[in-house]
């Protein structure tokens, strides 16, 4: 695996080193983060076992259209690179459970057509997993998703979910932070196929900044919530509607920075 940290942007290959002098022959090329996430580096941790993995650490790069007023860079959660066939496959690090307040753990069943409110405050963790059955055909249109930093009155919020119909990972900045309608819309491709037996869609939100995982793909979105319309602690987060029929279970916590 090869990694370019380029301008705004980092990129992945997957291929074959081989020869003298030796010579990578990539197979395939994939973007690392899909929002905000630039000048990663990678290194080798070792687990018991003697079994090594490899992370890569990163930051929130240069000024950006999504960038919180007068915000300087922030460091992103370390991350797991799994090399699979060709693909890679990006992964939150189990070990960011330690940030956790275990009193505020919440959970909650939502079936189609329906919602609910889970974390409190601007520094949380969602997890949502919806189950997709091999024998029932996916949903063909609809949204799976989160609301999250939603104002008390639901008129703003950033949406972060998986689109059915064109079968993306998006991050939804139209609501996200005034009354002013935001073009922003930050999208990674993800088949249905990829997503394997379930849709589980990990979400870290630390105020501005936010970290959504979802089928191996990443995206780093930066927002900056308007403060007169809700304070931090004021804000929430909960499940979109879910569509044709899926059945999904959410947990949340509020985070110990």
């Amino acid at each position: 695996m090869l990694i370019g940290s380029l301008y705004k942007t980092n990129q992945w290959w997957v291929g074959t080193l081989a020869g003298d002098p030796p010579r990578f022959t990539p197979d395939k090329v994939g973007i690392l983060d899909y929002g905000n996430g630039y000048a990663a580096k990678t290194g080798t941790t070792f687990v018991q076992g003697g079994d090594s993995r490899r992370l890569v650490f990163g930051f929130t790069g240069w000024s950006e259209p999504t960038m919180p007023h007068g915000c300087g860079r922030a460091l992103i959660i370390p991350r797991e690179l799994i090399v699979s066939g060709s693909e890679l496959l990006i992964r939150p690090i189990p070990e960011a459970a330690v940030l956790r307040v275990p009193t505020s753990h919440r959970t909650a069943h939502v079936t189609a057509s329906g919602s609910a409110a889970i974390a409190s405050g601007s520094q949380v963790e969602v997890r949502l997993l919806c189950a997709l059955f091999a024998e029932a055909e996916p949903p063909k249109a609809g949204k799976t998703g989160i609301r999250t930093l939603s104002t008390a009155d639901g008129s703003q919020y950033t949406e972060i979910g998986y689109d059915w119909a064109k079968q993306l990972f998006y991050v939804d900045h139209a609501k996200c932070c005034s009354a002013t309608p935001s073009s922003i819309l930050q999208t990674a491709p993800l088949a249905i196929g990829a997503l394997g037996p379930a849709l589980n869609l990990s979400v870290y939100v630390d105020g501005g900044l936010i970290e959504a995982f979802l089928g191996g793909k990443v995206i780093t979105p930066l927002v900056a919530p308007d403060p007169a319309a809700g304070l931090p602690p004021q804000r929430t987060t909960s499940v979109v509607e879910t569509s044709g029929g899926v059945s999904c279970h959410v947990e949340s916590w509020q985070l110990a920075y």
